[in-house]
């Protein structure tokens, strides 16, 4: 998954849609987009990447929350 960025207050992430709904389930790498911005901190929002396996998608109200665990970082090419 290329680098992405993830919120860690479930209702900001909902305000987004809920067609999909991401939530990584156990470690994974990221940094708080924040603290290296001086903004949004509202948004409690990470900044991540690497490569993610699906570990559930339930389809519920109209939407498909997608449960993904981590896997192994991915280099970026240069």
């Amino acid at each position: 998954m290329p680098l992405w960025g993830l919120s860690l207050d479930r209702e900001v992430a909902k305000s987004f849609g809920n067609a999909f709904l991401f939530e990584v389930v156990g470690p994974f790498p990221a940094i708080p987009a924040w603290a290296e911005s001086g903004i949004k901190g509202d948004e409690r929002e990470l900044i991540a990447g690497g490569r993610y396996s699906i570990a559930r998608i339930e389809e519920a109200n109209g939407g498909a929350p997608v449960e993904l665990y981590f896997v192994e970082v991915v280099p970026l090419a240069m």
